[in-house]
């Protein structure tokens, strides 16, 4: 970026956005799974939920 003008090259910010990593569990790959796992949690309990106070 040059500092005197405030201007930045076109691919800088894309490349500095590619090489941070998310806020936690420390890989995307890590918070996809964990998101999956999440949802997989849900469905269950929610399944659970529905068999047991089912007419």
């Amino acid at each position: 970026m040059n500092r005197q003008s405030g201007i930045s090259a076109p691919g800088e910010d894309l490349d500095r956005q590619r090489e941070e990593p998310p806020p936690v569990l420390g890989s995307w790959g890590r918070l996809y799974a964990g998101v999956i796992g999440w949802l997989a949690l849900l469905i269950c309990t929610f399944y659970l939920f529905a068999r047991r106070y089912a007419p």
